[in-house]
């Protein structure tokens, strides 16, 4: 259970940013705490106010370090979009709250003020499970809370017992894993549990399992799974076929990643280029552009591009904060090498 009891000495301050899965469950077993694990963004103003809330009031802050570690995951981080791939969306936030078992009691989405983040807590001390019902990971909707609960809390699980198998190459982790993702599959077949499954089944040398379920994975095309899983499709694709060439699909070829936009006066807009060729064999398709600021916007070709042939992409950028900026672009589309990320930087002069 977890501790309510009041603490005589202040209470570690344990917030754990992009990490593993592992590394946040062990933080909190060593600590015998709950964890709450946050999806979010960079740049994304929602995504911080729990932390701003924490930051105002420490008695709030401490009452929550005492019983749980904090996880957060920035889906922009490299190697960390992990959670949007089990969870099926972006951040927006979503907090994942865990009891001192590791068990998935709760899912929350949007901002959590201080009230309410207390009401939450009170729930997962008493077990009491839920889900949001805003929170749906794809194309199907109205999924009830339990069978959310089976699906996320299969994946949550399996990817534990990957990370662990990673780190010290674990043969139980390894043997433990096919269980919940069978559970998690029984709940919602998604890219990602199809993915682990397929991983598993290929690092147990069973060929026939991990191509028949890599084909599956493949066979995923709800928009947020082609987003967050790009990369992962093109291992699947490998396993499928050992001569396979990421050339053989789109491949976005690009002639510079950062631009420097320069000075800047405040209020003024500039627009800058990026040219993007499509040296793969099949049309590329760009069906995304996330920025990380509404100052920033990205305009980009509706219409495929042949194979061989040039695209742009126009970043129109908005001075509305004085100051040196970095701003990133992802781009999203059906090439083996998306999405790839852009930078614009510069100096906003003051108002």
């Amino acid at each position: 259970m977890l501790c309510v009891a009041s603490c005589k000495s202040p209470a570690e301050e344990t917030v754990l940013r992009n990490t593993s899965l592992f590394s946040g469950f062990e933080k909190a077993g060593t600590s015998n705490k709950g964890l709450i694990l946050v999806s979010n963004k960079s740049g994304c103003s929602m995504c911080e106010l729990f932390e701003v809330d924490l930051m105002k009031d420490q008695d709030y802050a401490q009452h929550i370090y005492k019983d749980f570690v904090i996880q957060r995951i920035d889906e922009n981080a490299t190697g960390s979009k992990w959670l949007s791939r089990i969870l099926n969306r972006g951040s927006f936030p979503i907090f994942l709250f865990f009891d001192t078992e590791r068990k998935l009691i709760g899912i929350e989405m949007g901002t959590v003020k201080k009230p309410q983040m207390e009401k939450l807590l009170e729930k997962v001390r008493k077990k009491e499970v839920w889900v949001d019902h805003y929170y749906q990971p794809g194309a199907e909707s109205k999924m009830q809370s339990s069978r959310l609960l089976q699906y996320v809390g299969g994946l949550i699980e399996s990817q534990y017992f990957w990370d662990q198998y990673g780190r010290n190459k674990d043969s139980a982790a390894l043997t433990a894993m096919p269980e919940p993702l069978n559970r998690s599959l029984s709940a919602y077949p998604s890219f990602y549990n199809r993915y682990l499954l397929a991983k598993y089944y290929n690092t147990v040398k069973d060929d026939q399992k991990a191509r028949e379920t890599a084909l599956a994975a493949l066979a995923v095309e709800d928009p947020s799974a082609l987003y967050f899983n790009s990369g992962l499709r093109t291992e699947m694709k490998m396993l499928v076929d050992a001569n396979y060439n990421v050339y053989s699909d789109a491949y976005i070829g690009l002639s510079d990643t950062e631009q420097q936009l320069g000075k800047i006066k405040f209020g003024e807009q500039k627009t800058v280029d990026f040219s993007i060729k499509n040296i793969g064999k099949q049309d590329l398709i760009l069906n995304k552009i996330i920025t990380d600021c509404d100052c920033t916007v990205a305009d980009y070709p509706k219409t495929a591009i042949k194979p061989g042939t040039n695209g742009i992409i126009h970043v129109n950028f908005t001075a509305k904060r004085s100051g040196e900026f970095t701003h990133m672009l992802e781009i999203g589309a059906n090439a083996s090498n998306a999405p790839l990320q852009l930078t614009i930087k510069g100096l906003v002069l003051g108002d």
